[in-house]
């Protein structure tokens, strides 16, 4: 998973939500449409976590042979997490 910061133009939030993706396949070193995104507003930039489609897969088949189905905390990374505790 990768977190990148995004310092986008003041824009209306409709035109925000078309302009996001644009700005984001720029600043990834692997193709935007093999990825799966998500976009938090951090002051006045913009951060968005990203992860490849693969990974996620990938991640999803590796816990199907776990012992216990695990619960949203073991599924969310704690990057992001302490990241959004630390500019709340």
């Amino acid at each position: 998973m990768l977190t990148v910061r995004l310092s986008p133009p003041s824009l209306s939030p409709a035109k925000l939500r078309r302009v996001l993706p644009a700005l984001l396949a720029s600043e990834l070193p692997f193709p935007a449409d093999t990825c799966v995104w998500r976009f938090e507003r951090s002051g006045g930039a913009v951060l968005a976590h990203v992860a490849r489609r693969a990974d996620v897969a990938a991640f999803l088949d590796s816990l199907r042979g776990a012992p216990a189905a695990p619960g949203p905390r073991f599924l969310v990374p704690p990057g992001p997490a302490a990241w959004r505790l630390a500019c709340a």
